[in-house]
């Protein structure tokens, strides 16, 4: 007795032949970095279901994402450089969330760069520039100013304070302020 072969062949031109030549599209798509929203529209599929081909085909989706990134951030700190240069000081995070739309992660991540391509600390007068940003701050709101209060002035990123006094309760305390709690939201008046 023969086994016969229990593998089941694809008709041409039946469903599900077009649906794996569909597949094959959407993984080529995909290798050459297409964002799963345009692939949606394109194919007019779920991005789950993009994610699902994905997975079954193999294709490490991981690394195409990570490489997506790291190109982006690249593309950023060129572009954060050039206005730097021209600018001569460090982006305000408002600036920046304005012209790039991200994250404050991803802020931080070019501040550091930043510093490490060159881009110098604040002086001694810079940091006097800063306390006295923070005590003008300070007597217009009622309380002692956080982040948030600093990036809504944006005068100064609140990012200059981390770099010139280790932490914004560094800068509040050397500012005479009496620091704000951490997690604690601060009301005038109260």
């Amino acid at each position: 007795m023969t086994k016969s072969s229990s593998k089941k062949t694809v008709q041409p031109g039946s469903n599900k032949e077009l649906i794996a030549i569909r597949n094959k599209k959407v993984i080529e798509e995909i290798k050459k970095g297409r964002k799963l929203v345009d692939l949606e529209q394109k194919f007019e599929i779920s991005r789950e279901r993009i994610r699902q081909i994905v997975v079954k085909s193999g294709v490490d989706y991981q690394s195409i994402l990570s490489g997506r990134r790291k190109e982006r951030y690249r593309q950023i700190l060129r572009e954060v450089f050039g206005i730097c240069k021209t600018k001569g000081c460090i982006l305000t995070y408002d600036e920046f969330s304005k012209k790039f739309n991200s994250s404050r992660d991803l802020y931080s991540l070019i501040c550091k760069e930043m510093l490490r391509k060159g881009f110098k600390k604040a002086s001694r007068s810079d940091k006097e520039k800063l306390i006295q940003h923070l005590l003008e701050l300070k007597k217009s709101l009622g309380h002692t100013p956080g982040i948030r209060d600093i990036s809504k002035a944006g005068k100064h990123s609140h990012m200059m304070y981390y770099y010139n006094f280790g932490s914004l309760t560094n800068a509040q305390k050397a500012a005479g302020m009496k620091p704000n709690k951490v997690g604690v939201s601060v009301k005038p008046g109260k």
